[in-house]
């Protein structure tokens, strides 16, 4: 009996040992810590109920604004845009000795600024192919179907924005607030329509005043200017199509600006999945709207030296071009709904590349009351530029972050390939 006490006695002595040994961060990783396991590995945060909102496609960004920064050249990352530098060099001959000297160092002076502007619907319809003489150009939502006979289209058309005659326009995405509705997912394609139409009375078969369409459902081109794939699993959110070519083309015709059809690109299906978008008649925060950034000429570029020289000198200035990025950008994110009030951002993380001379930080926000994308409310708080920030941010249903990209090297820019946010 003694000799099965002490071997008893043995055994728990060795368990105590084992875990008073063991590692603490073990115990922790198993039962109270999330590992991010992206480039940013090795950071925790204490995430065991946390969710995770993640950007990291050419889409994702492109649905925030954008300034002066590029999601297209190095597709799924961000960069500073290029533009274009003058190099001035000042050079004095004189005229006695007809030897050349340098008077002045050479200066860099861009030549375009960017300028962004946000348009908002001038009219907005749906056209109902199952009430064809229907009009719906009141409706405080613009439904998108497609299934055999039963199909929806939206419609909607912006003013375009008055620009300099030297401007040409970089960018131009067209936002639309999609509801939670619908199920599955759908690719909506941006038509541009090629005859005019009324709101008031425009309908399936009817441009409204302006007669009826050439083909019911509406007179459009074929090939879509833009697509986007919908799921339903993106709750409320703002969807964006990028319309550049067309902004372009209507610059140049402003007599052809009829708008854009919003249309399933599967309406012949046997199953569909039905869309609903906020109208020009919703609330003002959700209602459509068109980003647009272009570039002007800069007055910088016009200025000629005041240097003075000895009335026996002559001077000229020698220019040479180069191309290169702009010394700051910025990218703001969506505004995201978390679908709770007070949720809070558990930790920030972001994959990026920066180089010597160049730098990236970050800034977030949140309320439990909706704000637009550009709103001056809430006020940001700054995280810094290192990644894995889990402290002192503010809480709310909906978060929004923005980043500011920085380079003293023309040459080069910073990077951000993904940026993840843990929340609860």
């Amino acid at each position: 009996m003694k000799s099965k006490s002490r071997i008893c006695l043995f055994a728990a002595l060795l368990v105590l040992v084992f875990l008073l040994t063991s590692p603490k961060s073990a115990v922790e990783s198993s039962f109270s810590y999330y590992n991010d396991h992206e480039s940013s590995m090795g950071n925790k945060v204490s995430a065991w109920k946390s969710s995770l909102w993640q950007q990291t496609t050419k889409e994702d960004f492109e649905a925030g604004a954008l300034n002066q920064v590029d999601v297209t050249t190095a597709s799924g990352d961000v960069i500073l845009e290029t533009t274009t530098y003058e190099e001035q060099r000042l050079v004095s001959y004189d005229n006695s000795s007809s030897n050349s000297t340098t008077v002045e160092s050479s200066e860099q002076v861009a030549s375009s600024s960017s300028v962004e502007t946000t348009l908002y619907a001038l009219q907005d319809s749906f056209l109902d192919s199952t009430s064809p003489q229907a009009t719906d150009g009141d409706s405080t939502v613009l439904y998108v179907y497609g299934k055999g006979n039963n199909i929806q289209r939206g419609i909607i058309m912006f003013d375009m924005p008055t620009l300099g005659s030297d401007a040409k326009i970089t960018s131009a995405t067209l936002y639309l607030n999609k509801h939670t509705f619908g199920e599955g997912s759908s690719l909506l394609g941006m038509h541009r329509v090629v005859n005019a139409w009324t709101e008031s009375n425009v309908s399936w078969v009817s441009r409204g005043n302006e007669g009826d369409w050439d083909t019911a459902g509406g007179d459009f081109l074929f090939e879509p200017s833009s697509v986007q794939q919908v799921s339903a699993s993106q709750g409320q959110s703002w969807v964006g199509w990028d319309v550049t070519n067309d902004l372009t083309y209507f610059l140049l015709n402003p007599g052809e600006n009829f708008g854009w059809i919003i249309k399933d690109e599967e309406e012949t299906a046997t199953v569909g999945a039905e869309w609903a978008f906020s109208s020009k008649e919703s609330l003002e925060s959700e209602r459509p709207r068109l980003v647009v950034v272009y570039e002007t000429a800069s007055e910088e570029n016009k200025t000629t030296p005041t240097n003075e020289f000895p009335a026996e000198s002559t001077s000229t200035v020698e220019l040479t071009s180069f191309t290169g990025y702009v010394t700051q950008g910025t990218i703001t994110s969506t505004v995201f709904d978390t679908g709770r009030n007070a949720a809070h951002f558990d930790a920030v993380f972001w994959d990026s590349y920066v180089p010597s001379e160049t730098s990236i930080t970050f800034a977030v926000r949140a309320s439990d009351e909706f704000f637009e994308i550009g709103s001056s409310s809430p006020a940001w708080t700054d995280i810094g530029s290192d990644s894995g920030v889990s402290t002192g941010m503010s809480t709310g249903r909906y978060m929004q972050w923005t980043a500011t990209l920085t380079t003293n090297d023309t040459s080069t820019s910073p990077v951000i390939s993904e940026v993840r946010v843990y929340y609860h």
